[in-house]
């Protein structure tokens, strides 16, 4: 089965799991320090917004083609 999304990107399926599943751990980590930035609007105020802010930058520098 051939995937358009890897051949954009230029990562084989096994690549682009483990990339992808890595991503998604650092997702469910910023969505916990929203929750409770949600609740406890002192704590966590910039992290959700800057680690967007750092993690989109790494998506755009890490495409291979």
């Amino acid at each position: 089965m051939k995937f358009k999304h890897l051949e954009e990107t230029g990562y084989s399926y096994p690549e682009h799991f483990k990339i992808a599943f890595l991503w998604g751990i650092k997702m469910l980590n910023l969505s916990f320090y929203s929750f409770i930035h949600a609740f406890w609007p002192d704590v966590f105020t910039y992290t959700v917004s800057e680690n967007i802010k750092k993690y989109a930058e790494e998506i755009n520098n890490s495409k291979k083609l």
